[in-house]
């Protein structure tokens, strides 16, 4: 097991960096929560999130339509 230096404290824990991970952790974000994405690996090699972070940037970036 490996040893607790420090605990954290956030409202939202999101278990994975996945696509589906990622965007409900920016919703959540979005919404006020403060929120903590947890991942197994490198965030750079793992979860499919991270082969498309440059398109989240351009997703979440853009005026939407729902914004007009």
């Amino acid at each position: 097991m490996i040893p607790v230096s420090k605990t954290l404290e956030t409202d939202i824990a999101v278990v994975g960096g996945g696509i589906g991970g990622l965007c409900a952790a920016i919703a959540a974000a979005e919404g006020g929560a403060r929120v903590m994405v947890l991942e197994k690996a490198n965030t750079k090699r793992s979860g499919s999130g991270a082969t498309g972070n440059d398109h989240f940037c351009l997703l979440y970036t853009s005026p939407s339509p729902r914004d007009a």
